[in-house]
């Protein structure tokens, strides 16, 4: 019996030495496999990171296109507002305005000025006396002003005077400027 298990070991590996080529071809596929999915699977890992710096980069470049169409925009809007308009300014320049123009300023109140971080506001409240066409002189050339805002202009009433309607007008409006 031993003699039979010997026999069939020694036929094995006669049979295994002849068959040497194959089984080292089986080996190293084996082994190739496993280096192939190793790398394969390094690989993968990296195009799915480079495909998330990828959209990361996009939105990036979004972002910065998006920050230099609001940084035109800005310098638009910063060549439309002076720089030199305080409360005392857009005071002086209304009353000169509505004196050229010939209307009644019965009364101008400044409210707090406001911080807007680049710029500052300054509200008024106007309370006025003027027939239609100066108002609507007044209003135009307050419009086209730089650095002027109507917020809104309300006919308290009409008063028949001469042969004329006076109106008694209350305008709310906004004096803007720069920070220097």
């Amino acid at each position: 019996m031993i003699n039979l298990s010997t026999n069939i070991n020694r036929q094995l590996l006669e049979k295994f030495i002849q068959r040497k080529d194959v089984i080292f071809t089986l080996v190293v596929l084996v082994v190739a496999f496993l280096i192939g999915r190793s790398v394969s699977k390094n690989i993968y890992q990296k195009v799915v990171l480079s495909q998330g710096q990828i959209e990361s980069q996009k939105k990036v470049n979004e972002s910065v296109a998006e920050l230099v169409v609001l940084r035109g925009k800005f310098d638009e809007y910063k060549k439309n507002l002076p720089e030199d308009i305080n409360a005392f300014t857009a005071l002086d320049r209304i009353n000169n305005l509505a004196r050229r123009v010939g209307i009644r300023l019965i009364s101008v109140t400044p409210l707090e000025a406001r911080d807007k971080m680049v710029y500052w506001e300054f509200p008024l409240n106007i309370r006025l006396e003027a027939n239609y066409q100066d108002l609507a002189s007044f209003v135009k050339t307050l419009e086209e002003l730089r650095g002027f805002k109507i917020l809104s202009l309300d006919i308290a009433s009409g008063e028949i005077r001469q042969t004329q309607v006076l109106l008694s007008v209350n305008l709310s409006m906004l004096a803007v400027s720069l920070k220097k």
